[in-house]
C-alpha cells in the first residue's frame, strides 16, 4: 500500500469462481489496519469496477479517465476517492483474485508507470496466489483421504475384533481338566486372528482327543483357513481311527475339497487316555513335540509331511505308555523359529533347556517361564508368526 500511494486495498480471493473480499487495509493514525475476511454491511470499493475486472480480466484505473467517464457507481458517488486503481491477477491466462487500490485524498496517485510496477507485482502475486491455491486444495485432499483412510481402518478394526471373538468361539477353553488330564493353552496370534487353531476333548470314556494345526500364512486368510480347517476336522473327530488314520483322512479330505484354494498346513492329532497309561500320536509336517517324564525328555517326530501335498500319503500312528505327572507339550513353529533384532532364533534347544530346568514345576507355571523367556528374547520386537503352546499333564 505505501509503495503503491494507496490508503486503501481491498484483495479479492475466488471462491467457486466468484470473487469474495479475502484481505481489506486501510491507513490510520497508528498504521496499517489489516482485516482479514472482513464482514461488510456495505461495500468498501467500487462494485462496477469489480465487475469490470472479473468480466473483461483487463484492469481499469482514473489514470485512464476515458475507460471509467460510463461508469455510475453508488460507492464512488458517496466516498468519491481521488484516485482507483483495479487489477486482474492472472496466472498462464487464468483469473486468480483481484486487487483493488485506492486513495481518497491525492489525485494521478496511479500513474501509468506506477501501474506498470503493479502489475508486475500482481503477475508475481498471482504466481504466488496459485501456488497457495494448489497447496491448500493438496492438503485438503490428504485431509479427505486421511479421514476415508481412517474410516476404512476404523471399520477393518471393527471387523477384525468381531472375527477375533468369532475364532475364539471355536477354540477349546484355555484351561481345562477332563479325564485325568490338566490341559492349559497359550494362544497368542500374530494379529487380530491368527492361521493357529486347536482343540480338545473327550471322545469316548477316559479318553481325550488333541488337535493343534497351524495353517501357512498369517492374518485374516490364515484364519478363514482355520475355519475351514476345523469344520472338517469335526467330521472326522469321534470316528474311533488311530491318530495317524485320522490325518490320512483329513488329508484326502482337503485335497479333495479344496484343491483349488491351494492351502497347506501342519498339524499333530493326540490321543490320551490317563486311566489306561496310553498315549497314541500322528504329526503331518509339525515340529517335532515334546514329552517329559519325570527328566527326561522324548522328542515326538513327524510322521509325515503337511496337509494337502500327497494325496494319497498313508500317516503313521506312534504310542507310548504314560505315568502319572508325565507332560506333554505341543505347539507351532511359530516360538521356535522367533527371532529377535540380532536375528537370533529363540530355537528348539532353548526350549528343550526350559522344560528341563522347570520339569517339576506345574504345566502351566513352565509354560509361564517360557513365555517369559521368550519375551525377554524377543527384546521388545514383533512376533512374525501365530504362537500356539498346548501342555498337557497327567494327573
Amino acid at each position: 500500500m505505501q509503495t503503491a500511494g494507496a490508503t486503501k486495498a481491498v484483495y479479492f480471493n475466488l471462491y467457486n469462481e466468484n470473487p469474495m473480499p479475502y484481505l481489506i487495509g486501510q491507513n490510520e493514525k497508528t498504521g496499517i489496519k489489516i482485516e482479514k475476511f472482513p464482514e461488510l454491511d456495505k461495500p468498501q470499493y467500487p462494485v462496477s469496477y469489480l465487475n469490470y475486472v472479473f468480466r473483461t480480466g483487463k484492469l481499469i484505473s482514473t489514470f485512464d479517465s476515458f475507460s471509467i467517464k460510463n461508469f455510475n457507481d453508488q460507492y464512488i458517488k458517496e466516498k468519491n476517492p481521488q484516485s482507483m486503481v483495479c487489477i486482474p491477477l492472472i496466472h498462464i491466462g487464468k483469473l486468480k483474485g483481484i486487487l483493488y487500490l485506492e486513495n481518497e485524498f491525492a489525485k494521478g496517485m496511479f500513474t501509468e508507470k506506477n501501474i506498470q510496477i503493479l502489475e508486475l507485482i500482481a503477475g508475481q502475486a498471482a504466481i504466488f496466489i496459485e501456488n497457495a491455491n494448489l497447496y491448500a486444495e493438496l492438503e485438503e485432499k490428504v485431509k479427505q483421504r486421511t479421514s476415508e483412510l481412517d474410516n476404512t481402518i476404523h471399520l477393518l478394526r471393527k471387523d477384525l475384533l468381531y472375527a477375533q471373538k468369532i475364532q475364539d468361539k471355536i477354540l477349546s477353553k484355555p484351561e481345562s481338566t477332563l479325564c485325568g488330564i490338566h490341559v492349559f493353552t497359550k494362544y497368542i496370534p500374530m494379529m487380530y486372528v491368527g492361521g493357529d487353531i486347536y482343540d480338545y476333548e473327550e471322545i469316548s470314556p477316559g479318553k481325550v482327543r488333541i488337535f493343534l494345526a497351524d495353517a501357512t500364512g498369517h492374518g485374516v486368510q490364515a484364519a478363514l483357513v482355520t475355519m475351514l480347517i476345523k469344520s472338517e476336522y469335526e467330521s472326522l473327530k469321534y470316528l474311533n481311527i488311530s491318530p495317524g488314520g485320522l490325518i490320512t483322512k483329513l488329508n484326502r479330505t482337503i485335497i479333495a475339497k479344496y484343491k483349488t484354494l491351494k492351502f497347506l498346513f501342519s498339524c499333530l492329532v493326540a490321543d490320551v487316555d490317563a486311566q489306561r497309561g496310553t498315549f497314541c500320536y500322528s504329526a503331518a509336517g509339525h515340529p517335532d513335540q515334546l514329552y517329559l517324564s519325570g527328566n527326561t525328555i522324548t522328542k515326538l517326530i513327524r510322521c509325515g509331511p503337511i496337509i494337502g501335498i500327497l494325496e494319497n500319503k498313508e500317516y503313521d500312528s506312534h504310542s507310548l505308555k504314560i505315568f502319572k505327572g508325565d507332560k506333554l507339550f505341543f505347539f507351532s513353529d511359530g516360538m521356535i523359529e522367533g527371532s529377535n533384532s540380532f536375528n537370533e532364533t529363540f530355537g528348539e534347544d532353548r526350549l528343550l533347556k526350559l522344560i528341563l530346568n522347570h520339569s517339576s514345576k506345574s504345566v502351566s507355571e513352565i509354560v509361564s517361564f517360557v513365555f517369559s523367556d521368550f519375551q525377554t528374547f524377543l527384546s521388545g520386537k514383533e512376533v512374525a508368526d501365530d504362537i500356539t503352546f498346548l501342555s498337557a499333564e497327567v494327573l
